[in-house]
């Protein structure tokens, strides 16, 4: 590599680690136990232990070859997830890194999703698949960043809450050219009932503190697909998507749930959530279909959600691109909307009292509505198309 700048000095930033730990056994059944790393016992909820209390930054990588890490223990008592808790509180720099990356550099995040090699794969297969948080992946009062990892839930028929990767307690953190894989791919079945709901991909619950560096929840350049609920989902804090392949999540993609929670999409292609895809490989689906007629692309929920997207490709969704509800606040801006697939067919659907809310710079098209008012008893709301908008080629 050269780095050369004619006019400025050249700077390469370096991250230097106080302590780090080298996984080398795949097998994790068993409560976390900190003292076995460094070391050939040193497995990964032991290396997130460990970590949480040495000196920072810590770094925990994986030996080269390393089988498919197996995350299938779940004790008789809470808490069930398996934990990177700190001891103090979040900070703006990242606290523990979580690298899978290959010594041939592998996953390259250069290349096109679909063909990104991942050497390094964990795999969330709780013994017992119908207890809540069963084995979740769960970041407490730290900022850490994943990077370069296959991270995949097995499900079973129904259960309880199963997020993959949870941000809670003023957490920050980082996901980073990594595939998160829900587990639903042949799911036929993804409304209320069924048991889908509550198992996301990324879940933030009173994480960050803001939308500047090192303030929120980040995931960029990663692959998130195949969730039975949401791909991603904001309770309360901030969480921003970046360059991002958001794709077969069975209840829709990204959501702003509550109050309090604030969401930032940038330059993402989200597609096909709202259907299956029952080969798994997401190039030749098979005899894919609609699981959630209902199913939004982006949606909000609860007043004052806020969210703000910017260059996202909205495409191929099941009834609506983006939903706005109950007083969402925001902004799209430079967005391309299309191809909606069901009766309703929207690319925008706004319903009672989405308020303070603009549009600009954004098509929506190729649907049967371009913008699809509902008024439930309420008032529309303040919502404004303020320039350079386009609503072509819809049906209706």
């Amino acid at each position: 590599m050269l780095v050369s700048h004619t006019t400025q000095p050249n700077e390469i930033l370096w991250v230097v680690a106080a302590s780090v730990f080298v996984v080398k056994d795949p097998i994790n059944d068993g409560s976390a136990n900190a003292a076995n790393c460094p070391g050939s016992n040193c497995r990964f909820r032991d290396a997130l232990a460990a970590a949480a209390s040495a000196s920072k930054p810590a770094l925990i990588t994986f030996q080269n070859g390393i089988a498919p890490i197996q995350l299938t223990y779940v004790p008789s008592a809470t808490p069930r997830e398996v934990l990177l808790e700190g001891t103090g509180s979040a900070t703006a720099k990242v606290q523990v890194y979580i690298d899978g990356t290959s010594n041939d550099g592998d996953p390259n995040p250069l290349s096109p999703f679909e063909k990104r090699r991942y050497p390094v794969e964990i795999q969330i297969n709780p013994t017992d698949k119908s207890l809540a948080f069963a084995d979740t992946i769960r970041v407490k009062n730290l900022n850490a960043e994943f990077k370069g990892l296959n991270i995949r839930r097995f499900l079973g028929d129904a259960g309880g809450d199963q997020d993959v990767l949870a941000f809670s307690s003023s957490s920050r953190g980082i996901v980073d050219a990594s595939r998160l894989d829900g587990g639903a791919f042949a799911k036929a079945v993804a409304t209320d009932a069924s048991g889908a709901t509550g198992k996301d991909y990324v879940d933030v619950q009173s994480a960050g503190v803001g939308f500047g560096a090192g303030e929120s929840v980040l995931v960029k350049n990663s692959e998130l697909r195949f969730c039975w609920d949401r791909a991603v989902k904001v309770q309360a804090g901030y969480l921003e998507l970046r360059d991002n392949w958001i794709h077969h999540n069975l209840r829709g993609g990204p959501f702003v749930q509550n109050t309090s929670a604030h969401l930032k999409t940038n330059n993402n292609i989200i597609e096909f959530n709202g259907w299956n895809c029952p080969s798994g490989d997401p190039s030749a689906c098979g005899s894919d279909t609609i699981v959630r007629l209902g199913a939004a692309q982006i949606a909000t929920q609860e007043p004052d959600g806020e969210l703000i997207g910017h260059g996202d490709i909205i495409r191929f969704g099941a009834q609506s691109g983006i939903l706005l509800d109950n007083d969402a606040t925001g902004s799209v801006t430079e967005s391309f909307i299309c191809n909606m697939a069901s009766s309703y067919m929207s690319g925008i659907e706004i319903h009672n009292e989405a308020s303070t809310f603009d549009f600009q710079g954004t098509a929506s098209v190729l649907s049967t509505y371009g913008v699809n008012y509902f008024e439930d008893g309420g008032q529309i709301g303040d919502v404004d198309f303020i320039g350079d908008n386009s609503f072509v080629a819809n049906s209706t």
